[in-house]
């Protein structure tokens, strides 16, 4: 594996989410596993830039889905 790594280039591509950044109640294990990621990337970052693969984190924000119309929130809190 290490041989087609330094045949090849290109780019690691992480999704993580906004989270990672800062934590929300009740979303600690999320958030957790979130920064879990961010971590990962940036040490991968490191090891693999002397082979010229880049690794990017993409960390989506909030979307709206169609699931709070079904859901009442204040029961859940």
């Amino acid at each position: 594996m290490l041989l087609l790594l330094i045949l090849l280039t290109g780019r690691i591509v992480n999704l993580s989410s906004a989270l990672s950044r800062f934590s929300l109640p009740n979303r600690s294990t999320y958030g957790i596993t979130k920064y879990g990621i961010q971590a990962l990337s940036d040490c991968l970052r490191f090891e693999v830039k002397r082979w010229g693969i880049r690794v990017s984190i993409i960390e989506p924000g909030s979307l709206v889905s169609g699931k709070e119309k079904y859901l009442n929130v204040s029961k859940i809190m």
